[in-house]
């Protein structure tokens, strides 16, 4: 039995299907913080889309989160933007940096999130962000951060001689 009304609606949910997830809803998934979905939105879109989605991945976990000292959540998001395929090397550079950047912050905390992290666990987050680091390569030269390496060398070291 035909009810007025109905069809459209059920044809443009049968459209939505057919469309590429990244197509879907990355831009929602990125509004609501939903950044591991909207990396998984981009699984299969090409390079420019995907490019410009974990763009959008990082710049909304660099505006919303970094900025304000919500580190866990920027970790999250830079995290997110470094799985999406078809990064250029420079992006995947940039990540990386504003990545090992955040877990840092998670390590030395400040007034608005206090580090929680038993000594072992500042340990791994300061060897991956070191790892994350060293694989920026020139990134960090270019915006005059290149001290990072030794300060999370040195904090790394502090660590390690409080086990």
């Amino acid at each position: 039995m035909y009810r007025r009304g109905v069809f459209a609606p059920t044809l443009l949910l049968m459209l939505a299907h057919a469309a590429p997830l990244w197509a879907q809803g990355v831009d929602g998934f990125v509004a609501a913080g939903r950044y591991e979905e909207a990396a998984a939105a981009l699984a299969d879109a090409g390079p420019e889309e995907a490019q410009a989605g974990a763009m959008q991945i990082y710049e909304h976990a660099n505006r919303e989160h970094f900025r304000s000292g919500a580190w866990a959540e920027a970790v999250r998001g830079f995290a997110a933007a470094r799985r999406v395929p078809h990064l250029t090397e420079r992006q995947r550079q940039m990540f990386d940096f504003w990545h090992a950047s955040a877990l840092v912050n998670t390590v030395s905390g400040d007034t608005i999130q206090p580090p929680r992290l038993t000594n072992e666990e500042a340990i791994a987050t300061l060897e991956q962000a070191y790892d994350l680091l060293l694989s920026s390569r020139d990134y960090s030269w270019g915006i005059n951060m290149s001290s990072m390496i030794p300060t999370v060398g040195r904090m790394l070291d502090q660590r390690l001689q409080g086990r």
